[in-house]
């Protein structure tokens, strides 16, 4: 009773009506929505084609074990790890890296996690790692930014099951400094939570997270707007596409096949395609 009192606006626990509503977001087992009574809120509800009227997933893998919360498992963690992280680190929940959770209310589509709503300063939701890369809005500053906020993952131990571009967004909302945060994927599940007992364990984990998205972003050939300035390894992988380009090997920016049948089929490396591509375009900028 008492998260359904958080999680109401109105201070008094009743079912949140969300048949009329439209999901703000879709992932693989949850849908987002916008609070009805607080614009300022967000309710994560369980999708109905992946959970079961008994709360056990539709789909379950042989001899798996079954769970008494069923698939409401994702709640509890995030629950748990949010208010282990709040707790240890000291911090007011807009000073996390995560995205603070107010708590548990019941739905028209079943039960609901109620979260704040991270926006981009205009009240919209702010925008992911990966739009920010698709649109090319990923300059030198929100690099930075990034790196802040894995720092401050490690710091605060935070424990997450899943890292990627789609569950860490841009929070701009003109009332705190501009910051990265994780929205999704908090908590452990693995058995022996080792990375939960381990500070050093949870810290290799996130490094390789990190090394992964830093990847992502250099093959995006992101980051080079304004001012920026291109890495090494993109110049390196630009300059190689360029090369092939000049010497007519490449039928497009898309394509990998030799116009010279004569000669075997090159099969480039995806990133050096897309290097390519985006060295072309801020051919104006730099000298590749």
């Amino acid at each position: 009773m008492a998260s359904s009192l958080l999680a109401n606006p109105g201070g008094h626990s009743r079912r949140v009506d969300l048949s009329q509503s439209e999901a703000l977001s879709r992932g693989e087992r949850r849908l987002v929505f916008e609070h009805p009574d607080d614009p300022a809120l967000l309710i994560k509800v369980m999708r109905p084609d992946f959970c079961g009227p008994n709360g056990q997933p539709r789909r379950r893998r042989r001899r798996k074990f079954r769970r008494r919360e069923g698939v409401f498992v994702y709640f509890t963690r995030e629950i748990d790890e949010y208010i282990a992280v709040r707790i240890s680190s000291g911090l007011e929940p807009a000073q996390l890296p995560i995205s603070p959770i107010l708590g548990v209310v019941e739905t028209s589509l079943g039960l609901g996690l109620v979260v704040e709503k991270v926006t981009d300063g205009q009240g919209g939701l702010a925008p992911t790692l990966r739009h920010l890369l698709e649109r090319g809005d990923f300059d030198q500053g929100k690099r930075r930014k990034l790196s802040e906020f894995f720092e401050a993952l490690i710091a605060h131990h935070v424990v997450l099951y899943e890292l990627t571009s789609e569950n860490i967004v841009f929070a701009d909302d003109g009332t705190n400094p501009p910051r990265f945060v994780c929205v999704d994927g908090i908590g452990s599940r693995t058995l022996i939570p080792v990375k939960s007992w381990s500070k050093a364990a949870n810290t290799r984990k996130i490094l390789k997270c990190r090394r992964e998205l830093e990847a992502l972003i250099e093959t995006s050939g992101a980051g080079l707007s304004g001012s920026a300035v291109p890495s090494r390894r993109w110049l390196a992988r630009a300059h190689q596409g360029v090369a092939l380009l000049a010497c007519g090997q490449l039928d497009d920016a898309l394509g990998a096949e030799v116009r010279n049948r004569d000669q075997p089929v090159l099969q480039l490396d995806p990133c050096v395609v897309e290097a390519c591509a985006a060295a072309l375009y801020q051919a104006s900028r730099f000298a590749v």
